[in-house]
């Protein structure tokens, strides 16, 4: 071997808190899990399609407030125009007088 490999390893040491081996689950526990993350699955299932469903109800009305903003605009272009052509025979009448 390289005298730059380190051989041993110190590992850290337990404290006394720690169990002493590894966990031994029983399969009511496993079940009991399996129930908690099949609710929590659920849960968010639920919350997702709420949202999604809320989601797509701003977005129609995002669509519907475009198309009323652009009607507006329109009429505002009309509104402007017509303003233009009464203020322009308006000058033309005091011209003439």
């Amino acid at each position: 071997m390289s005298e730059y490999v380190n051989v041993s390893r110190s590992k850290r040491r337990r404290n006394g808190t720690s169990p002493q081996g590894g966990t031994n689950l029983s399969l009511q526990d496993v079940q009991i899990n399996n129930q908690d993350i099949s609710r929590t699955l659920a849960e968010q299932t639920s919350l997702m399609t709420k949202l999604l469903a809320d989601i797509g109800e701003i977005k129609s009305q995002n669509n519907q407030i475009k198309a009323s903003n652009a009607q507006i605009r329109e009429t505002n272009e009309e509104i402007i125009q017509s303003m233009s052509f009464m203020n322009k025979q308006f000058e033309d009448m005091k011209k003439k007088k």
